[in-house]
């Protein structure tokens, strides 16, 4: 006998099902990691820049291996 999934799925904003993340709020296994390396481990990368210091509103933040 096979269990019966009940309830909603998430949707991300462009439509797509959300499988990754708390609530399923990430549709694709790549943004989900991209999103927890930026968020949780303070590492830039190019889909998820480092927020810019209030001291320096101009600096550009670097992302190395992607200049």
């Amino acid at each position: 006998m096979r269990a019966r999934l009940v309830g909603r799925t998430s949707r991300v904003a462009d439509g797509r099902v959300g499988r990754f993340g708390w609530k399923g709020q990430m549709a694709s296994l790549s943004d989900f990691v991209r999103a927890a390396c930026a968020n949780e481990l303070g590492l830039g990368n190019p889909s998820h820049a480092q927020p810019v210091p209030l001291f320096a509103p101009d600096a550009k933040a670097r992302v190395p291996g992607f200049d």
